[in-house]
């Protein structure tokens, strides 16, 4: 039995309705306030040129902001004054980037963060880590590797606030 030409266009009408529907639904909130600074844990105990010469707190914020473009149209750093938008609070809750570059080691990056809608209550949440090694030559520095582990936790943030659910792990363990 073949179907009508107009029963095929009401067909196609609601489905395109319907699909903008989803998508206005999934991309209500397109603001996202991520800080210009993600700042070490209170406790944490970060050693020697590390913490000065690494900029972590500056690199971390703007790694995440680069990639986070994906998933949000708007991406700022503080909160506006209307409208809706998310907040995602990051810290770094450890690292280890022992001096002398690869050849003391892997270095390693950790955060935990979590999204906040606009009233504050908790949308997801999540702890990621990355290594990195030098590889075969050794001859990268301890900032530079640990550059490379907080811009792939950048791209390991931006894919899980697609869907960010509550206590998610990213990253290698």
């Amino acid at each position: 039995m073949m179907m009508s030409q107009s029963r095929m266009v009401r067909g196609l009408v609601a489905c395109l309705v319907l699909g903008f529907g989803a998508y206005v639904w999934a991309g209500e909130v397109d603001t996202l306030v991520v800080p210009d600074k993600v700042l070490f844990a209170k406790n944490l105990i970060v050693r020697g040129k590390t913490k000065t010469e690494c900029r972590l707190e500056e690199r971390v914020a703007d790694d995440i902001k680069r990639n986070v473009g994906r998933v949000y149209t708007n991406v700022v750093s503080e909160k506006p004054k209307s409208g809706k938008y998310h907040v995602l609070e990051v810290e770094i809750v450890d690292v280890f980037g022992a001096g002398g570059g690869g050849w003391s080691g892997p270095k390693h990056l950790e955060l935990q963060g979590r999204l906040l809608d606009k009233g504050g209550k908790i949308v997801g949440s999540f702890r990621g880590r990355r290594t990195s090694a030098a590889g075969f030559t050794a001859l990268k520095g301890t900032c530079s590797m640990l550059h490379k582990c907080s811009k792939t936790l950048g791209k390991d943030v931006a894919a899980w606030l697609q869907d960010p659910k509550p206590n998610s792990y990213l990253g290698n363990e």
